[in-house]
């Protein structure tokens, strides 16, 4: 599973994000489900608030240009400036034979300006309000986050999309 992650991970961030370095992916038994959980590092050449822009969910966001299995996104409540609701949608997989699926998230953005760091941090929660729609099986997405922080040394070339 580890180099299909690194796979889509690369291909992504090559394609949108322009990675200065070799995307580096770690992963470890889940002590939460039976499966693994990853994590990825790599160098992105651009300022943190243009790659949160790629991550977060939006009806016609920048996430839907380098992640091909979102199939729909949106913000389903903006409970303040760095708190929201949000769902998404994937795609179906292997010919139909793994249904699309639905995730509601509830989703933070922390920024510390001072150290010139942004994270997000995500979880799925259930609302009565947001069911899964027809067609969709509702997935479950554990606690995960992006964590981007500056390269000491390194310089951004910053181009706005």
């Amino acid at each position: 599973m580890g180099s299909v992650v690194r796979a889509c991970i690369t291909k992504c961030l090559d394609s949108i994000l322009n990675p200065q370095k070799e995307v580096k992916v770690l992963y470890k038994k889940s002590s939460e489900f039976d499966g693994h959980v990853y994590r990825a590092e790599c160098v992105i050449d651009s300022p943190a608030e243009k790659v949160v822009r790629y991550i977060l969910p939006s009806p016609r966001g920048l996430r839907g240009k380098w992640d091909k299995t979102v199939k729909e996104s949106e913000v389903i409540e903006k409970i303040d400036e760095d708190l929201i609701v949000g769902r998404s949608a994937t795609h179906s997989v292997a010919m139909g034979l793994i249904s699309s699926r639905d995730f509601v998230d509830l989703i933070t953005v922390r920024r510390y300006p001072e150290e010139s760091i942004i994270c997000t941090n995500s979880k799925s929660i259930q609302r009565k309000d947001c069911p899964s729609k027809d067609g969709f099986v509702r997935g479950v997405n554990y606690h995960g986050g992006t964590f981007c922080t500056p390269v000491e040394g390194y310089v951004f070339r910053y181009c706005d999309q």
